[in-house]
Formats: structure tokens, C-alpha cells, sequence
């Protein structure tokens, strides 16, 4: 698992949890930028704001493998909408949409 961050203060907390739930042999931790990383995975999660899922609308897709899941949260419900025309309808199918108080998350499986 490949865990990217590009907040140094995100990060220390992470390394933080990934000691305390003893999974360092699986979980590696990076400040790389998602265009420096060549690999596609069958899930990726991405926790951002719209804005920046929006900047990453190009990248994210080349890194989910095809058939695979794309997790996006962050997402303050009125900006939803604008994410769902990044994503869908051909580049990925939405299978669920959850809302709490004001955040949407979007789970998409990846086409073809």
C-alpha cells in the first residue's frame, strides 16, 4: 500500500498510526506527488477537496487499474455535481454516493 501525502504535519501523523497499528511491512508513506508515482492500484482513496480532486481529474484514472475503485471524500455536497462530471459517465460508473452532514464521498468502479 502506497499512502501519499504532501503535509509534513499529515504525515508525521501517519507514520504515528502506522507504527501504532504495526503495519509498517505493508503500509509505505511518501510526500511524492501523484504524477511521480508510475504504478496503477485496484483502490484508490483520495481525501482532498473538490477543487483539488477537480486539478487531479486527469491523473487519478491513470493510476486505478481497470476494474478497480476509486474512493473520493472530501467533498462538500454542493460540489458534488462538478466532481461526478470529472469522473463519470465514461471514464467510471458510480456504485454508491454517501452523505454525512455536509460531505459526500463517491465510490466509482472503473470502466473497462
Amino acid at each position: 500500500m502506497l499512502a501519499l501525502d504532501i503535509d509534513p504535519i499529515a504525515l508525521k501523523a501517519a507514520r504515528i498510526n502506522v507504527r501504532r497499528n504495526r503495519v509498517w511491512r505493508t503500509v509505505r508513506l511518501s510526500s511524492s506527488r501523484l504524477g511521480t508515482v508510475r504504478d496503477s492500484f485496484h483502490i484508490v482513496v483520495a481525501n482532498l477537496t473538490a477543487e483539488t480532486i477537480v486539478g487531479l481529474a486527469l491523473l487519478l484514472p491513470r493510476r486505478v487499474a481497470a476494474g478497480g475503485f476509486l474512493i473520493l471524500s472530501g467533498i462538500l455536497r454542493p460540489k458534488t455535481d462538478a466532481i461526478l462530471r470529472c469522473f463519470t459517465p465514461q471514464r467510471f460508473a458510480l456504485l454508491r454516493q454517501a452523505t454525512h452532514a455536509e460531505w459526500t464521498t463517491l465510490l466509482l468502479k472503473k470502466r473497462g
